[in-house]
């Protein structure tokens, strides 16, 4: 049942995630930077940590949020595969399948932390430290098959989606987020027992002097927090890397939804869409449908052609189901 509803309302997922986002940080800023109704200076009396984003992102709920949207995001980009390949659509099939393939990996990776496993299997017979070179660049390998998945779906089969633009946007905002998540958690830990520090903590160190120290008594309790834990890595790792992670998700789902929604309950090749089609040739010519490999000119009529995977009006999928409509009639009908 509630599949049913996501489904059919796809912006519950996401304006859901958007808000738990948004409120997150707002609370985060008025209780931690400008110490609405004293609740600061409160916990600095009665926490060893007094920040209130320690406690918040430190619950069980942004990250079962993120496995949620992965998991919907691989259903639903599964059910376009099967879809597409359901009407023979030999472009749009692969990459709907590649794409949950890739999502796939990144649910296991994110529910089972998969890399660090095997990264401390690797890391002990090199026989060195946490994160020395072997164990750093096995991370970077480790990301960038699971990214060559993504990519070359994204490039090998553009044409599926290029003309959308919708489902295009959506898909680059998603994967450069995601992307930018990923390089920030290889960069924070990278090199770290050769170096001595983690960039991670470098920086959070940075961003919480200047964000949370407004005077000596936040700066005291700052100096005791990061005595009792890491807070500075903590930082980046949970209220920066996550939040990255769960929004470039809230992103990735949404074009999978379009996609799913676009094909209305109807079989591809329908008399419907093969009318819809016959209309768009008269409204738009010949000339623009032929660029879309869905309607071209031949011996009197306009062949009109609808496409297994049809995500948009331009999509060039495989035809399954063709219709002549005399040019003539057409041509009046502009």
């Amino acid at each position: 049942m509630m599949w049913e509803k996501v489904k059919g309302n796809p912006a519950i997922a996401f304006y859901s995630v958007a808000a738990f986002l948004g409120l997150s940080l707002l609370v985060t800023v008025l209780v931690d930077i400008f110490n609405i109704f004293g609740v600061k200076y409160w916990m600095v009396e009665n926490l060893t940590i007094p920040y209130f984003w320690f406690y918040w992102f430190s619950t069980p709920v942004e990250n079962p949020l993120q496995w949620y949207l992965l998991g919907l995001t691989l259903i639903v980009f599964g059910s376009n595969a099967g879809r597409a390949y359901q009407g023979s659509d030999r472009q749009a099939g692969p990459f709907w399948l590649l794409l949950s393939a890739g999502t796939m990996l990144m649910l296991v990776e994110d529910a089972g932390d998969v890399r660090h496993t095997i990264r401390k299997m690797v890391q002990g017979a090199a026989g060195e430290g946490s994160y020395g070179y072997v164990g750093t660049l096995f991370e970077l390998g480790y990301f960038a098959v699971i990214g060559l998945v993504m990519v070359f779906a994204l490039w090998h089969y553009r044409h599926v989606y290029w003309n959308d633009v919708r489902l295009r946007n959506w898909l680059f905002a998603g994967y450069l987020f995601y992307g930018l998540a990923v390089s920030l958690s290889w960069i924070g830990s990278a090199f770290h027992s050769i170096i001595g520090f983690t960039v991670y903590q470098r920086a959070g160190e940075v961003i919480l002097r200047g964000l949370f120290v407004r005077d000596q008594i936040t700066m005291e309790a700052y100096q005791v927090a990061i005595a009792s834990r890491n807070i500075d890595f903590f930082f980046m790792d949970r209220l920066v890397e996550e939040s990255l992670e769960l929004w470039a998700w809230r992103l990735c789902s949404r074009p999978g939804c379009i996609s799913t929604q676009s094909f209305g309950g109807r079989q591809p090749g329908s008399l419907n869409e093969i009318s819809s089609c016959i209309q768009m040739a008269g409204i738009h010519g010949v000339a623009g449908f032929n660029s879309w490999h869905r309607c071209r000119f031949e011996s009197g009529c306009i062949r009109c052609c609808i496409s297994a995977g049809w995500t948009g009006r331009r999509n060039q999928g495989r035809p399954v189901a063709c219709v002549c409509h005399p040019a003539d009639a057409a041509l009046d009908a502009r």
